[in-house]
Protein backbone atom coordinates (compact mmCIF):
# COMPACT_ATOMS: atom_id res chain seq x y z
CA UNK A 1 0.00 0.00 0.00
CA UNK A 2 1.55 3.34 -1.10
CA UNK A 3 1.12 6.46 1.73
CA UNK A 4 1.08 9.94 -0.68
CA UNK A 5 -0.29 12.11 2.18
CA UNK A 6 -3.95 13.88 2.82
CA UNK A 7 -5.30 15.49 -0.38
CA UNK A 8 -8.59 17.23 -0.93
CA UNK A 9 -10.56 14.80 -2.82
CA UNK A 10 -8.76 11.47 -1.89
CA UNK A 11 -12.01 9.31 -1.65
CA UNK A 12 -10.41 6.63 0.59
CA UNK A 13 -9.71 9.73 3.17
CA UNK A 14 -13.20 10.53 3.02
CA UNK A 15 -14.58 6.99 3.82
CA UNK A 16 -11.77 7.59 6.77
CA UNK A 17 -12.95 9.96 8.42
CA UNK A 18 -16.40 9.12 8.02
CA UNK A 19 -15.26 6.01 9.68
CA UNK A 20 -13.87 7.75 12.68
CA UNK A 21 -16.63 9.74 12.68
CA UNK A 22 -19.16 7.01 12.50
CA UNK A 23 -17.46 4.88 14.57
CA UNK A 24 -17.88 7.05 17.43
CA UNK A 25 -21.54 8.50 16.88
CA UNK A 26 -22.31 4.32 17.05
CA UNK A 27 -20.20 3.58 19.89
CA UNK A 28 -22.90 6.67 21.86
CA UNK A 29 -25.41 4.96 20.57
CA UNK A 30 -24.27 1.43 21.73
CA UNK A 31 -23.51 2.98 25.38
CA UNK A 32 -27.20 4.26 25.53
CA UNK A 33 -28.69 1.14 24.75
CA UNK A 34 -26.40 -0.72 27.10
CA UNK A 35 -26.27 1.10 30.15
CA UNK A 36 -29.36 3.14 29.63
CA UNK A 37 -31.40 0.02 30.05
CA UNK A 38 -29.42 -2.92 31.08
CA UNK A 39 -26.96 -1.09 33.59
CA UNK A 40 -25.78 -3.48 36.25
CA UNK A 41 -23.05 -4.14 38.77
CA UNK A 42 -20.35 -5.67 36.35
CA UNK A 43 -18.78 -7.20 39.60
CA UNK A 44 -22.16 -8.64 40.62
CA UNK A 45 -22.59 -11.35 38.22
CA UNK A 46 -25.98 -12.46 38.96
CA UNK A 47 -27.47 -9.44 39.03
CA UNK A 48 -26.10 -8.65 35.81
CA UNK A 49 -27.04 -11.83 33.81
CA UNK A 50 -30.53 -11.08 35.77
CA UNK A 51 -30.03 -7.79 34.25
CA UNK A 52 -28.84 -8.86 30.58
CA UNK A 53 -31.66 -11.32 30.58
CA UNK A 54 -34.34 -9.24 31.42
CA UNK A 55 -33.68 -6.67 28.63
CA UNK A 56 -32.02 -9.01 26.51
CA UNK A 57 -32.70 -6.93 23.06
CA UNK A 58 -31.09 -4.07 23.72
CA UNK A 59 -28.37 -5.80 25.11
CA UNK A 60 -28.23 -7.62 21.93
CA UNK A 61 -28.60 -4.26 19.71
CA UNK A 62 -25.94 -2.54 21.75
CA UNK A 63 -23.37 -5.20 21.29
CA UNK A 64 -24.00 -5.58 17.50
CA UNK A 65 -23.97 -1.52 17.19
CA UNK A 66 -20.55 -1.54 19.31
CA UNK A 67 -18.97 -4.05 17.00
CA UNK A 68 -20.31 -1.86 13.87
CA UNK A 69 -18.46 1.00 15.81
CA UNK A 70 -15.32 -0.71 16.08
CA UNK A 71 -15.36 -1.50 12.50
CA UNK A 72 -16.07 2.03 11.58
CA UNK A 73 -12.99 3.10 13.44
CA UNK A 74 -11.20 0.36 12.13
CA UNK A 75 -11.87 1.45 8.57
CA UNK A 76 -10.52 4.98 10.30
CA UNK A 77 -7.07 3.76 10.94
CA UNK A 78 -6.83 3.20 6.90
CA UNK A 79 -6.56 5.88 6.25
CA UNK A 80 -4.07 7.12 8.83
CA UNK A 81 -2.06 4.08 8.03
CA UNK A 82 -1.95 5.62 4.86
CA UNK A 83 -1.36 9.25 4.88
CA UNK A 84 1.44 9.05 7.21
CA UNK A 85 4.76 9.14 4.90
CA UNK A 86 9.01 9.06 5.76
CA UNK A 87 9.71 7.50 9.20
CA UNK A 88 6.37 7.94 10.97
CA UNK A 89 4.93 4.96 8.36
CA UNK A 90 7.14 2.21 9.77
CA UNK A 91 5.60 2.81 13.36
CA UNK A 92 1.77 4.05 11.72
CA UNK A 93 1.98 0.07 9.94
CA UNK A 94 2.13 -2.14 12.64
CA UNK A 95 -0.44 0.02 14.62
CA UNK A 96 -2.50 -0.36 11.60
CA UNK A 97 -1.95 -3.94 11.88
CA UNK A 98 -2.77 -4.41 15.71
CA UNK A 99 -5.99 -2.09 15.08
CA UNK A 100 -7.50 -5.06 12.56
CA UNK A 101 -6.73 -7.68 15.30
CA UNK A 102 -8.06 -6.07 17.73
CA UNK A 103 -11.44 -5.50 15.88
CA UNK A 104 -11.30 -8.95 15.52
CA UNK A 105 -10.85 -9.65 18.99
CA UNK A 106 -13.67 -7.39 19.28
CA UNK A 107 -16.24 -8.62 17.12
CA UNK A 108 -15.43 -12.22 19.07
CA UNK A 109 -16.13 -10.82 22.13
CA UNK A 110 -19.22 -8.69 20.85
CA UNK A 111 -20.90 -11.90 19.48
CA UNK A 112 -20.07 -14.08 22.31
CA UNK A 113 -21.97 -11.33 24.29
CA UNK A 114 -24.68 -11.44 22.08
CA UNK A 115 -25.03 -15.00 22.70
CA UNK A 116 -24.78 -14.74 26.64
CA UNK A 117 -27.95 -11.91 26.32
CA UNK A 118 -29.48 -14.68 24.35
CA UNK A 119 -28.54 -17.62 26.96
CA UNK A 120 -29.73 -15.39 30.28
CA UNK A 121 -32.66 -14.68 28.42
CA UNK A 122 -33.50 -18.26 28.24
CA UNK A 123 -32.14 -19.17 31.63
CA UNK A 124 -34.98 -16.87 32.84
CA UNK A 125 -37.99 -18.04 30.80
CA UNK A 126 -36.58 -21.92 31.71
CA UNK A 127 -38.65 -23.94 33.57
CA UNK A 128 -37.23 -24.92 37.20
CA UNK A 129 -36.17 -28.16 36.28
CA UNK A 130 -33.73 -26.49 33.66
CA UNK A 131 -33.04 -23.57 35.27
CA UNK A 132 -29.24 -25.39 36.33
CA UNK A 133 -28.47 -26.57 32.80
CA UNK A 134 -29.96 -22.85 31.44
CA UNK A 135 -27.53 -20.61 33.52
CA UNK A 136 -24.27 -23.83 32.81
CA UNK A 137 -24.95 -22.46 29.34
CA UNK A 138 -24.93 -18.37 30.80
CA UNK A 139 -21.76 -18.91 32.87
CA UNK A 140 -19.55 -20.72 29.94
CA UNK A 141 -20.32 -18.24 27.12
CA UNK A 142 -19.35 -15.33 29.39
CA UNK A 143 -16.51 -17.11 30.72
CA UNK A 144 -15.06 -16.92 27.26
CA UNK A 145 -16.15 -13.47 26.94
CA UNK A 146 -14.85 -12.41 29.73
CA UNK A 147 -11.20 -14.45 29.60
CA UNK A 148 -10.80 -12.78 25.66
CA UNK A 149 -11.59 -8.84 26.88
CA UNK A 150 -8.21 -7.96 28.43
CA UNK A 151 -5.89 -9.39 25.87
CA UNK A 152 -8.64 -7.93 23.14
CA UNK A 153 -7.74 -4.87 25.61
CA UNK A 154 -3.89 -5.30 25.49
CA UNK A 155 -3.74 -5.40 21.54
CA UNK A 156 -6.74 -2.46 20.64
CA UNK A 157 -5.07 0.15 22.89
CA UNK A 158 -1.43 -1.43 21.43
CA UNK A 159 -2.35 -0.55 18.59
CA UNK A 160 -3.11 3.54 19.31
CA UNK A 161 0.87 3.42 20.86
CA UNK A 162 1.91 3.13 17.71
CA UNK A 163 -0.44 4.74 15.34
CA UNK A 164 0.42 7.71 17.82
CA UNK A 165 3.78 7.50 17.43
CA UNK A 166 3.65 7.54 13.91
CA UNK A 167 1.23 10.30 13.44
CA UNK A 168 3.67 12.37 16.22
CA UNK A 169 6.53 11.74 14.06
CA UNK A 170 4.35 12.25 10.33
CA UNK A 171 4.75 16.20 9.51
CA UNK A 172 1.11 15.66 8.65
CA UNK A 173 -1.37 15.07 11.55
CA UNK A 174 -0.65 18.03 14.57
CA UNK A 175 1.90 16.67 16.94
CA UNK A 176 -1.24 17.31 19.82
CA UNK A 177 -3.05 14.50 18.51
CA UNK A 178 -1.01 11.95 17.90
CA UNK A 179 0.64 12.25 21.80
CA UNK A 180 -3.00 11.90 22.96
CA UNK A 181 -3.31 8.83 20.98
CA UNK A 182 0.06 7.59 22.63
CA UNK A 183 -1.24 8.43 26.01
CA UNK A 184 -4.70 6.90 25.09
CA UNK A 185 -2.59 3.59 24.29
CA UNK A 186 -0.22 3.78 27.23
CA UNK A 187 -3.08 3.78 29.27
CA UNK A 188 -5.06 0.84 27.67
CA UNK A 189 -2.14 -1.38 27.35
CA UNK A 190 -1.63 -0.88 31.06
CA UNK A 191 -5.22 -1.51 31.99
CA UNK A 192 -5.62 -4.64 29.72
CA UNK A 193 -2.55 -6.23 31.41
CA UNK A 194 -3.57 -5.55 35.17
CA UNK A 195 -7.16 -7.21 33.83
CA UNK A 196 -4.97 -10.10 32.38
CA UNK A 197 -3.92 -10.98 36.25
CA UNK A 198 -6.87 -9.64 37.99
CA UNK A 199 -10.44 -10.00 35.54
CA UNK A 200 -12.23 -6.96 34.24
CA UNK A 201 -14.47 -6.51 36.75
CA UNK A 202 -12.45 -4.49 39.79
CA UNK A 203 -11.06 -2.07 36.98
CA UNK A 204 -14.15 -1.86 34.68
CA UNK A 205 -14.91 1.67 35.40
CA UNK A 206 -11.14 2.76 34.50
CA UNK A 207 -11.62 0.88 30.93
CA UNK A 208 -15.34 2.84 30.71
CA UNK A 209 -12.93 6.37 31.54
CA UNK A 210 -10.99 5.10 28.93
CA UNK A 211 -13.12 3.90 26.71
CA UNK A 212 -14.82 7.29 26.68
CA UNK A 213 -11.59 9.35 26.45
CA UNK A 214 -10.80 7.38 23.74
CA UNK A 215 -13.37 7.86 21.04
CA UNK A 216 -13.57 11.36 20.97
CA UNK A 217 -9.94 11.39 20.19
CA UNK A 218 -10.98 9.07 17.36
CA UNK A 219 -13.70 11.06 16.59
CA UNK A 220 -11.30 14.81 16.37
CA UNK A 221 -9.36 12.58 13.99
CA UNK A 222 -11.91 11.91 11.59
CA UNK A 223 -12.99 16.06 11.83
CA UNK A 224 -9.52 16.81 11.49
CA UNK A 225 -9.37 14.73 8.22
CA UNK A 226 -12.23 15.57 6.94
CA UNK A 227 -11.77 19.24 7.19
CA UNK A 228 -8.73 17.96 4.93
CA UNK A 229 -10.19 16.25 1.89
CA UNK A 230 -13.89 17.85 1.66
Amino acid sequence: MTQHGIVQGDALQRISSAGFIIGTLLSVIASVLYFGYVAADESNIPDLVNAVGERAAFAQSAELVWALSMLAVMIGTIGVYRSITASGAAWARPGFYLAAIGTILWTVGYALDVAVAAAAANWLAAPATSKDAAYGVVTALAALSRGTFPMTVVVYWLAFVFLGIGMVRSALYPRSLGWIGLILGIAGLALGLVQTFNGRESTFTLFTILFTLTMPWTFVVGVWVARKVW
